[in-house]
C-alpha cells in the first residue's frame, strides 16, 4: 500500500504556480484540492484518526484510478490529514492515532521533498495559520526520528 502512495505522478518542482500536472491546474491549486478533499474526510471522521486514514487512503486511490492523483494533490491531501491527525488529543494516548499522524507526516514530507517545496509554502497553500502549524511540523520532524510515544 505504501508503494502506491509514493508512486503518484509528479508535477514540475519548486514553484507553487508551476503546472499542477493536469490541465488548468497549478501546484497550488492541486495542493488546495487535496486539502479540501481531506477536509471532507475530517468532517466524517471527527476525532477518530483511523476513520480519517481510511477516508484519506480511499480518496488517494480514487484519484489515482481517475488519473487525477498528482503529487501536489497527494501533498495537500496528506499534509491536511497530518494537521488533523497530529492535532487530535488521542495522538498522546492511542497507538493507532499516533501511527496515522506519523504515516501522514512521512508521506507529506516525502511529497514536499519530491516537489522541492518548502513546508511553509505548503502550509500557506492549504490556507492554515502557519504560525501554529509550522512549529507542529518541526516537532514532528523530530518525533518521527524517535520511537512511538504511545505503546
Amino acid at each position: 500500500m505504501l508503494e502506491a502512495l509514493l508512486l503518484t505522478p509528479a508535477a514540475d518542482a519548486g514553484n507553487l504556480d508551476d503546472s499542477g500536472g493536469i490541465p488548468n491546474s497549478t501546484i497550488r491549486t492541486e495542493i488546495r484540492r487535496g486539502a479540501h478533499e481531506e477536509a471532507a474526510c475530517a468532517l466524517k471522521a471527527g476525532r477518530d484518526n483511523v476513520t480519517l486514514a481510511d477516508c484519506v487512503y480511499k480518496a488517494h486511490l480514487r484519484n489515482l484510478a481517475e488519473n487525477t492523483g498528482t503529487m501536489a494533490f497527494m501533498l495537500g491531501l496528506f499534509f491536511e490529514g497530518w494537521v488533523h491527525a497530529a492535532a487530535s488529543p488521542e495522538v498522546q494516548s492511542r497507538w493507532s492515532a499516533e501511527r496515522v499522524a506519523r504515516d501522514f507526516f512521512y508521506i507529506s514530507k516525502y511529497h514536499t521533498e519530491e516537489l522541492g517545496i518548502d513546508p511553509d509554502a505548503v502550509c500557506q497553500a492549504t490556507e492554515h495559520n502557519c504560525d501554529k502549524v509550522m512549529p507542529m511540523w518541526n516537532e514532528w520532524k523530530e518525533r518521527i526520528q524517535q520511537p512511538m510515544h504511545v505503546r
